[in-house]
């Protein structure tokens, strides 16, 4: 090992200060950036060990924090920063009560392309997540609340979107369904659907095809099917 001042030179041009060489490829140097600006480096990445048995990072270029070891697992080769326990591993923010605790997502369009912000206990709004999208607030959450900041389409890429509240599902706003869908309650279903129809089904439906307007059926617990049809003209037929 050989400490001391070192005529190497780091690849961003600066001089090192002082160095502590261990072969070739191992070492690490502190170098001045600017007047008053101390830099650190290492030669194919550094191991920050908080316990005995500290091992090197799994990829050149990579700081590693190491308390115990994980297991069989390789870190990513992108990621630049790696937490290792053998048991939890958390990465904590601590800021004053009314302050904003922020993970930042920057490019070169924006510095501030996307963000989480937890909001503290004693902010002006408290105790709340922002999640924040293309330089924009998207989703509001609380204790009580889920508020998306615009428009949002909800889906799947395969099978079904389920909503299962232990309660009442309560919707405050007039319920849209696209047209040509059904809508349908209970395990229920009707054949061909037309537009603009939404079906409200206890039991089975009766079959059939809609058009224009919209059919409402209702099955009560004896069997008995009420329907109504309203057709696009807005002239209502009783089909009980």
């Amino acid at each position: 090992m050989i400490i001391g001042r070192s005529p190497y030179v780091w690849p961003n041009g600066s001089e090192t200060a002082l160095a502590a060489f261990f072969g070739a490829n191992v070492g690490l140097g502190f170098y001045r950036v600017a007047v008053d600006q101390l830099g650190i480096r290492a030669i194919d990445g550094l191991t920050i060990g908080i316990a005995a048995g500290a091992p090197a990072p799994d990829n050149v270029d990579q700081v590693l924090i190491w308390k115990g070891t994980a297991g069989a697992v390789a870190a990513d080769a992108d990621s630049l920063l790696v937490l290792e326990n053998a048991g939890r591993a958390n990465l904590q923010f601590l800021a004053p009560n009314n302050a904003i605790k922020s993970i930042l997502f920057g490019e070169v369009l924006s510095a501030l392309r996307g963000a989480i912000h937890y909001f503290g206990s004693a902010h002006a709004t408290p105790d709340r997540l922002r999640f924040d999208i293309a330089d924009a607030a998207y989703l509001f959450m609380e204790a009580t609340t889920f508020a998306f900041q615009q428009a949002t389409t909800m889906s799947t890429s395969t099978g079904a979107l389920t909503i299962s509240p232990t309660t009442d599902l309560v919707v405050t706003r007039p319920l849209q369904v696209s047209s040509g869908q059904l809508m349908r309650f209970g395990t229920s279903s009707f054949s061909t659907p037309g537009t603009n129809n939404l079906v409200l089904l206890e039991g089975t439906a009766p079959s059939g095809t809609l058009t224009d307007g919209g059919a409402f059926y209702v099955r009560d617990a004896a069997g008995t099917t009420e329907a109504t049809y309203v057709d696009s003209a807005g002239g209502v037929t009783n089909l009980s």
